[in-house]
């Protein structure tokens, strides 16, 4: 019995030692900066690249990133499994926007513009649980007549969910709102 009691307790005590603490409201806010700094690597061509160094693969040019801290693929995979659950890091990476040559991180410069048709944004966290936090960006949508300044016709509305997973908090839903 004494055993039992004791095994239970250790039980316990790990179980506990293992949870992590739900982040304050700044620290949410500061998880969904970083997605979104991440993504813009992604959509809008924003991760540091130079322009000596470059390779031509099936008539794509790919450039030698210059990230102080993010230098090769697996640094790169790394910084996105802290942010994103592995999923969604694996979708990320199945584009080809980023390769490894030689040992050195490359990227395709692809970039897009953002969506003019996007006005301001409004921010909610909403705590579902300990463990699952909703990040609710509201946008206005916007009507751009051929004068004068645009007009806000309506609003769309995403959910980013921010959840505990694996010892850790990640996105297991982001998307980009522009």
């Amino acid at each position: 019995m004494k055993k039992l009691l004791i095994l239970l307790f250790c039980f316990v005590f790990i179980a506990g030692c293992s949870q992590v603490e739900p982040p304050d409201d700044g620290e949410v806010a500061a998880a969904y900066q970083s997605a979104l700094e991440v993504m813009f690597w992604f959509t809008f061509d924003g991760m540091p690249y130079g322009s000596e160094g470059y390779q031509e693969i099936d008539a794509m040019r790919y450039d030698k990133v210059t990230h102080p801290e993010i230098q090769t693929m697996t640094a790169l995979r790394e910084h996105l499994e802290n942010i994103f659950i592995v999923s969604f890091v694996d979708d990320l990476l199945a584009d080809g926007k980023f390769r490894d040559i030689d040992g050195s991180l490359y990227v395709m410069g692809a970039a897009r513009g953002a969506n003019i048709f996007k006005g301001d944004e409004t921010y909610e966290i909403i705590r579902e649980s300990d463990t699952k936090i909703i990040y609710r960006v509201t946008v206005e949508d916007l009507h751009l007549p051929e004068t004068g300044d645009p007009i806000v016709i309506d609003y769309t509305t995403h959910d980013m969910v921010y959840e505990s997973i694996g010892g850790k908090w990640v996105f297991s839903h982001f998307e980009m709102v522009r």
